[in-house]
């Protein structure tokens, strides 16, 4: 979960995914909502269709999109976590490093190409190697 700030001295609201999103005015208490991190940035992303113009022509300032986002600490956002699924057997690991590590150890025998078993092999090599060094300290 993120929250969403307005950051303009004017209150703001937009419709988004069916619903009315209204973001209280800067100093006025609570000037934010709480949304999906991935909502929001697709929120924030969208220009709005209820742009003002003056009669200068320039947007009014009642309109201005002055929205930010702020991560609330602690929270994991589990859509953004990648994972890496192991096509031959279907294992899911957490890291590039676990599943280099799962390849190299389970399959790498069904590698055909030497240069990629070669390059495997370096890789998992090096962060074991990493992995060791730290562990030292």
């Amino acid at each position: 979960m993120c929250r969403v700030y307005n950051d303009n001295v004017y209150p703001y609201t937009e419709k988004f995914r069916g619903k009315e999103i209204s973001i209280p005015a800067k100093g006025s208490g609570k000037n934010y909502v709480e949304m999906d991190f991935n909502d929001a940035n697709l929120f924030l992303g969208i220009m709005p269709r209820n742009i003002e113009l003056d009669a200068g022509g320039l947007q009014k300032p009642q309109t201005y999109k002055m929205l930010r986002i702020v991560r609330q600490e602690g929270y994991k956002n589990e859509s953004v976590e990648k994972e890496f699924g192991c096509h031959a057997c279907g294992e899911q690991m957490h890291s590039q490093a676990a599943y280099d590590e799962h390849i190299y150890a389970k399959h790498s025998a069904q590698i055909v190409e030497e240069d990629v078993q070669d390059k495997l092999q370096k890789r998992v090599a090096s962060k074991k190697k990493i992995k060791e060094e730290v562990l030292e300290l």
